[in-house]
């Protein structure tokens, strides 16, 4: 159990040391341009899939 948690620990201080954060109009940028637009698409396609099959 001890050395799980100090392998996540070791993990998450990598990730934040290693990548760079993102502001928040960064995120909402991102999600304006590319994520809610592939989502919207994403619907469609699954409704399209749905109606024919």
């Amino acid at each position: 159990m001890l050395m799980k948690t100090v392998l996540l620990v070791l993990l998450q201080i990598w990730v934040r040391w290693t990548f760079p954060r993102v502001r928040i109009d960064q995120l909402t940028s991102i999600s304006w341009k590319y994520l809610i637009p592939m989502s919207l698409l994403l619907i469609f396609l699954i409704g399209i899939t749905k109606l024919l099959v």
